[in-house]
Formats: C-alpha cells, sequence, structure tokens
C-alpha cells in the first residue's frame, strides 16, 4: 500500500539540502503561473455541475474514504461523510462542494485561494533533486472528483484517442489489448518479411 512505500521514500538516505535550495528547486518545477494563482479553468462554457448537489453525494465521498492523512484544515473524506449523513450539516457541505465545484462564488477571495492552493512539500531525492509532494485540500480533491464525473464524456472525448487514464472505464485494460494487438501486427509484417526474403 501507499504507507509502505512512503515510509521506504522517507527512510532514503537523501543529500542535505538547505530550506534555500529545497525551495530554488520546487520554484524551478513549478513556476508561478503568470495569470495568477485563480483556478478559473473551466471545461464547459455553462456551470459544470449546477447548483443542486447529486442525490448520491455520501455515497460519492465514501468511496473516497481510504483513510489518508487530513489536510491542512483538519479535514478527510470521513469526516465530512459524517457530516454529510446528519441532516443538521449536510445542506451546508453540499452546498460548499457544489459552490466549488462551480468557482466558489460564495467564498471570498482571502478563503477561496486559500482554498484552492496546495501546499507543496519537497523531499530529496537519493541521488539528486526534489521530489515535490503536493497536498491538495479535501473539499477541493472532492470537488475535482464532482467536476470530474459530471463532465466525464466532454473530458473523455478532448483527450481520446491519446489519453486512456481519464474518464476512460479500464482505460488501462484498452491500452494492454491495443499495445499486444500492435505487437502482434507488427510480428505478423516481420514474419512475412522474412517468408518473402527466404
Amino acid at each position: 500500500g501507499y504507507t509502505p512505500m512512503m515510509e521506504k521514500l522517507l527512510r532514503q538516505i537523501a543529500p542535505d539540502l538547505t530550506h534555500d535550495e529545497v525551495v530554488a528547486h520546487l520554484r524551478a518545477l513549478h513556476p508561478s503561473d503568470p495569470a495568477g494563482s485563480h483556478m478559473d479553468h473551466t471545461i464547459l462554457a455553462d456551470a459544470p455541475v449546477g447548483g443542486e448537489a447529486p442525490k448520491d453525494l455520501l455515497s460519492f465521498v465514501r468511496a473516497r474514504c481510504h483513510g489518508a492523512a487530513a489536510d491542512e484544515f483538519g479535514w478527510t473524506p470521513e469526516l465530512l461523510s459524517v457530516l454529510l449523513e446528519d441532516e443538521a450539516t449536510k445542506t451546508a457541505v453540499a452546498a460548499i462542494l457544489m459552490d466549488l465545484a462551480n468557482g466558489g462564488t460564495m467564498f471570498s477571495q482571502r478563503l477561496r485561494d486559500r482554498i484552492t492552493a496546495c501546499r507543496l512539500v519537497g523531499i530529496a531525492k537519493p541521488t539528486s533533486g526534489v521530489r515535490p509532494i503536493a497536498m491538495t485540500a479535501t473539499l477541493l480533491k472532492l470537488a475535482g472528483a464532482l467536476l470530474l464525473r459530471g463532465n466525464a464524456n466532454a473530458i473523455r472525448e478532448h483527450f481520446l484517442p491519446l489519453q486512456f487514464g481519464i474518464c476512460v472505464p479500464q482505460g488501462i485494460e484498452i491500452i494492454s489489448h491495443q499495445v499486444r494487438a500492435s505487437l502482434k501486427a507488427c510480428l505478423q509484417v516481420k514474419a512475412q518479411c522474412r517468408g518473402a526474403l527466404t
């Protein structure tokens, strides 16, 4: 799972880097967006998800409960799913998620910038350089997952046939079958060429 992998990564003997060196590496990997830090990159011209929360929002959030660490605000999908079960809080949590998915207009600019920002941590690689680990707010991850699901057809049409990893069910199986078929065709052509030359 992820825990042993992260533990191994953190225990690797890495070169000693100063704070300034880590920041310089991270800035080189992730330069500032000239348009600013705002994330108003809509996929569709219309409101991507709509104002009303989906009926299956609770099961949607529960499907993302994998025991991950809390974000910098202290939230996890597990905690949000508890709030979505409670009649007193589910409407407010659903409204926040839907608003974030539709541009975050109910938030002040300062809070919106804070929620849409990532905490970027640089872990030194064993040889050289820095491995960036970006930690996003749980609310933003869930809002992004809602956007992906709500716009799956448009996203799929945009990326296919070059990308099978986004919004394509069993995309890896499709790729493996295509590679197998291509290799089989190459081998047949090679065998035919060899037969023609003998």
